[in-house]
């Protein structure tokens, strides 16, 4: 059996994998494709493809005649066609539970950095601009306020207890998760359209699928409190971004902290977005430690092995397909 790698995005030694692998007698290869003709290629053969940011659509799918499994190396997996996956019955892996401290303690980090204006003073302090008193947008005491979390997963969970500590009011919204889980939580569970109209501040964790892409767009904003601010250490396209700068210009939303982006990488300076002093930018960096990142490539593995082997683990995403 072979595993393919087809792109080291990080520029890892894949020595771990290759070890992992070969224990178990799977030949594995890195691949770095460069265009879906040499995705098909380089994986025609592969029995488990690793993946890391490459777009897999249905046409490269359709060509593995080998392929049982495929994992991604995160929690999102919307750069795989999952519906072409299903009709060739190959299960499709993310890595739900690596990160979750670590996007947890990023969330509350830009939340906490965007209602202090920590990195905005320190861009006046740095330009000899000794500012102390009111500037900017208005600073409120933290147990004034509403913080709400689009979905209530993992991670929401794990930030919820920081933001607890701060002494916020708690609510979240999130139709999968039992009523009872929010109790625990000590967390209010309210409708989409509730906590846009009642959260001074936002923060999102759903996956990106077609359901969930612009969930936070123009007829949230138009119900948010004046003066909301929003959090997405998620994916990109759960907040249609121009919405979001229409939105700032309005007055409705007064500061914005985004890991992730509708396009990835920003590369041109000219972007709209930044334009503002208000929008707090980290580079899709919220999952990142040295210890997630070891976990990460590791349940990678075990996941592809385990598949090979005949079982369907827990984070088969389309389990009920394979059945």
């Amino acid at each position: 059996m072979k595993a393919v790698l087809v792109d080291n995005f990080w520029k890892f030694d894949p020595e771990k994998e290759k070890k992992m692998f070969e224990k178990e007698g799977i030949e594995f290869v890195v691949a770095n494709v460069t265009d879906d003709d040499d995705y098909v290629a380089k994986c025609k053969d592969a029995d488990a493809v690793l993946i890391g940011m490459r777009k897999t659509p249905p046409a490269v799918i359709e060509k593995l005649e080998n392929c049982k499994v495929m994992v991604r190396y995160g929690i999102g997996y919307d750069v795989i066609d999952v519906d072409a996956c299903n009709k060739k019955k190959i299960a499709v892996c993310n890595i739900p539970d690596y990160c979750i401290e670590e996007v947890a303690a990023h969330t509350a980090a830009l939340a906490l950095d965007c209602l202090r204006q920590i990195t905005y003073r320190n861009r006046l302090v740095h330009q000899a601009k000794w500012i102390g008193e009111a500037h900017g947008y208005s600073v409120k005491r933290l147990s004034t306020l509403t913080y709400g979390l689009c979905g209530f997963g993992n991670i929401a969970r794990k930030t919820a207890e920081h933001m607890k500590s701060f002494g916020f009011k708690l609510v979240a919204y999130d139709p999968f998760v039992k009523e009872e889980v929010f109790e625990a939580a000590g967390v209010k569970k309210v409708s989409l359209d509730e906590l846009c109209k009642i959260s001074d501040i936002i923060s999102v964790h759903v996956p990106l699928s077609k359901e969930t892409f612009h969930l936070i767009a123009k007829p949230q904003f138009d119900i948010m409190k004046k003066g909301v601010i929003i959090i997405n250490t998620s994916r990109g396209g759960l907040v249609c971004q121009e919405d979001l700068l229409d939105a700032i210009d309005a007055g409705i939303v007064k500061a914005a902290g985004l890991d992730v982006l509708e396009t990835e990488p920003l590369t041109n300076i000219n972007e709209r977005i930044l334009k503002y002093d208000s929008i707090l930018l980290t580079p899709h960096f919220a999952f990142n430690s040295d210890e997630s990142f070891e976990e990460l490539r590791e349940k990678v593995v075990l996941s592809a092995i385990k598949v090979l082997k005949g079982e369907l683990p827990n984070n088969v995403v389309n389990k009920k397909n394979l059945i």
